[in-house]
This record gives C-alpha cells, sequence and structure tokens, in this order.
C-alpha cells in the first residue's frame, strides 16, 4: 500500500476506521480486519475515545480492542496511531468538554486503554468557538511535551480557527496543529444530520492547497453512497444516503466513474478514494469496514495514484476558482457518448477515444467541485436525484443500469 509523509513518519494513504469496534463489530471481526489491513502494508489506525459502544454507550472500547491487539501482536512501533478526545457527551452534543482537565484526562484515558504510552496524533473531536483558542493550544502543547503525543490535530473545526490557532502556536513558540480531519470524499453532499460536523469546503479546501496542512478525511466513501447505487440502483439505495448523496450531480460523477473504470480498470469504490489521495496537498482517506472483503478491497484504493498530465488524472485539480473546463458528459447509445462544453458546443466521441485519452484531462475536470458551502446542515431539505424527463433514470433504476465494461483494447457501453 502506498504511503507518503506524515511529519517525520511514513504512512499508508488509506487509514483503517475503527468507529465500531468493540461495538457493533465484535472485537474478534476487528482483529481479523486488523489482520487483514496490517498484512497488506497499511500502518494508519484511527480511533476515538468514543468509538465503539454507541447504544449503550461506553467510552473507549474501540481503543480497548485496539490496545489489546496491538499488545497481542507486539506491532505497536509499526501502527501509526491516531485517536481523538475532547468529544462532548453523546446525550449532549453542544456541551462544551475542552478544558485542560477534560483534554488531559481523555488522553490519559485512551493511552491506557491503548496500552501505549504515547498516540502518533492526538486530535481535539469538536470545537468550542466560545473558549479562546490560546488556552486550548497550551493544553496541547503539555501533551507534546510530557510525551502523550508526537502530533496534535482538530477535527471539525472551521479553517479560520485552525489559522488562528496556529498564529497563536507561531507567536507563543508552540508546536503547530499538524493535520485537520474533516468529512471529505467525492460525493457532493446535499444534507449533514449532525450540525457540529465541519464538511470540506472551498474554504478549507483551500487553506490545505495554500498551507500544505495534512488532511485526514473521515466518511470519506459517503457511506458508500456510489458502490451501493452501483450495486442496487436508486429505489434499494438506504434512505440516508439519498437524503444526504442525493443529487444529480452525483449521478453524473457515477456516469464519470464508470467511463474511468473502463479506461484503467479500477473499481468504483477504489476511484472514489483515489480522488481524496491524490490531492494536491497530503491526504489521507479514512475507511471503515463492516466486512473483510470491505478492508481487502482497500489494496487496490491504496496503490492507486491518479495524476495531472495523464488521462486518468483528476485529482489534482483547482478547486479555489473558475474552473479551466467545464463538461457534461451524456450516454447516448452503447459505445457513443456526447460532451458539451460551456459554449454549448456539441460533439460525439466514442467510447475508445474516451479511453484514449482525447477527452482525457477535460472531462474529469468536472470532479473539481467545491466551489461553495452548498450543505444544508440538519434539514429535511430533500433534492430529487432523478429527473422524470432525465436519461439519468434509466442508469439508476435496478436491472436497467449501464456500466462499462473492456472489451478488448476498447471500452463499450453495455446494458444490464
Amino acid at each position: 500500500m502506498r504511503k507518503q509523509a506524515f511529519g517525520d513518519s511514513q504512512v499508508s494513504v488509506i487509514g483503517l476506521g475503527s468507529g465500531n469496534f468493540g461495538g457493533k463489530t465484535a472485537e474478534s471481526q476487528a482483529r481479523e480486519f486488523m489482520d487483514a489491513y496490517a498484512a497488506m502494508g497499511g500502518n494508519l489506525i484511527d480511533t476515538a475515545r468514543v468509538y465503539g459502544d454507541f447504544v449503550t454507550p461506553r467510552s473507549g472500547e474501540s481503543e480497548k480492542v485496539i490496545g489489546r491487539w496491538l499488545t497481542d501482536r507486539r506491532c505497536r512501533k509499526d501502527i501509526f496511531l491516531s485517536t481523538k478526545g475532547g468529544h462532548p457527551p453523546l446525550h449532549d452534543m453542544h456541551r462544551s468538554r475542552l478544558s485542560r482537565e477534560e483534554i488531559r484526562g481523555d488522553m490519559a484515558e485512551s493511552l491506557h486503554d491503548l496500552q501505549t504510552d504515547y498516540v502518533d496524533i492526538f486530535w481535539l473531536h469538536r470545537d468550542d468557538e466560545s473558549r479562546p483558542v490560546g488556552g486550548i493550544m497550551e493544553t496541547l502543547q503539555s501533551l507534546i511535551e510530557d510525551g502523550s503525543a508526537r502530533m496534535i490535530g482538530v477535527s471539525n473545526w472551521r479553517p479560520e480557527r485552525i489559522e488562528e490557532a496556529n498564529r497563536y502556536a507561531d507567536s507563543h513558540g508552540l508546536t503547530p496543529l499538524t493535520a485537520n480531519q474533516p468529512q471529505f470524499s467525492l460525493a457532493r453532499q446535499v444534507r449533514c444530520y449532525d450540525p457540529t460536523l465541519t464538511i470540506m469546503d472551498a474554504k478549507t479546501w483551500r487553506m490545505h492547497r495554500q498551507t500544505g496542512m495534512i488532511c485526514c478525511c473521515f466518511s470519506s466513501q459517503a457511506g458508500g453512497f456510489f458502490t451501493k447505487l452501483e450495486a442496487s440502483g436508486w429505489e434499494k439505495l438506504p434512505e440516508n444516503l439519498k437524503n444526504d448523496y442525493g443529487c444529480e450531480e452525483n449521478l453524473h460523477i457515477l456516469e464519470k466513474l464508470w467511463v474511468l473504470r473502463g479506461e484503467i480498470g479500477l473499481s468504483v469504490g477504489s476511484l472514489a478514494l483515489a480522488y481524496l489521495t491524490c490531492q494536491p496537498f497530503p491526504t489521507f482517506a479514512l475507511v471503515g469496514a463492516s466486512r473483510i472483503e470491505h478492508v481487502l478491497a482497500l489494496k487496490e484504493a491504496g496503490d492507486a495514484v491518479l495524476s495531472p498530465g495523464s488521462g486518468t488524472g483528476f485529482a489534482c485539480l483547482k478547486r479555489d476558482g473558475p474552473r479551466p473546463y467545464s463538461f457534461m458528459i451524456r450516454v447516448l447509445t452503447p459505445g457513443v457518448v456526447i460532451v458539451v462544453d460551456l459554449p454549448g458546443n456539441a460533439r460525439r466521441q466514442t467510447n475508445a477515444d474516451v479511453a484514449a485519452g482525447i477527452i482525457g484531462m477535460k472531462l474529469l475536470q468536472t470532479f473539481s467541485r467545491v466551489e461553495s458551502d452548498t450543505v444544508v446542515p440538519n434539514t429535511d431539505t430533500k433534492r430529487r436525484a432523478v429527473r422524470e424527463s432525465g436519461h439519468l433514470a434509466s442508469k439508476v433504476q435496478p436491472g436497467k443500469r449501464e456500466t462499462i465494461r473492456k472489451s478488448g483494447d476498447k471500452s463499450s457501453l453495455v446494458r444490464s
């Protein structure tokens, strides 16, 4: 599995999430997941004080499972260990827990349950903007100084607060925040169920691009939106995914993923993750699993490289200004697509042309889509994903999907 720099360490671009370890995911299954992930060369395991048992709830269940595994496998030095603290009580998400005592208390309990004396990075799981950032940074500095954490980061913080925190650190001789952990995936999110979450937007993306700050993406697969839509169609898609990601833009993205899959052979899920791990700043995708097959599939995604300048490159694109191209792809008949650019000029292309890279980078520029804040937090707003008169209706209905398959040296569209 491909690795890149995370501080002084070389870390897998795909990290194993452990949100349900010790809860929905039994310890025996969690250990199987970690064994398989480590065997393929993965070394980033992400957890949090609140992860594990969300029903009872009990804190630390995920960390306890990971700690026992690390001890039994004697592999602590081989794993880049990431945990988070400072999360509000699950029954009162708007109650702050960012006092010095609470942060340091979470850190101490995490180290105990993880059966280690340090973590590679410690994150604050939420922010409290009523609390001055200086005091928070002073507390985080104490974790660096006593050796509890080698690096510090934040999750679900606005970019303005991150920049303020690092300005304070710089002016006071403290350790700056190394990384940010926002919700980030290829899919456009139209509804957020939790208003305390922070989703990658244009400002946050530009901050990462300009500063080179490391980004770890949670919900990196958008709940499996693209793979589940492809496998089962719109009607069988879970309601929460319809509500959170149901928009026509995501159906267009899926169409382009099919074209790209036909060109280079990677699965839809791997391409969606490679979009993240090939951003123009250091990015790591955190991925949870409910079956061992999900873990094994990470090998393909972790090895994928999509770079600018090639027919398959789409990840390192401008996202902080006008798009250099704006192309839409429409499937007309098997083997033929139509590409329409901004002036409205239409031209026909065969899928062989796409595979040969004639459209190449221009077609894939449409993946550059974080330009404004479009998420409507905590509302029942729904965007209809399939227009009655649109060609997309047939593409997402069970039994009527079109997929890309390779035939010799050419890619062809076949109806299944």
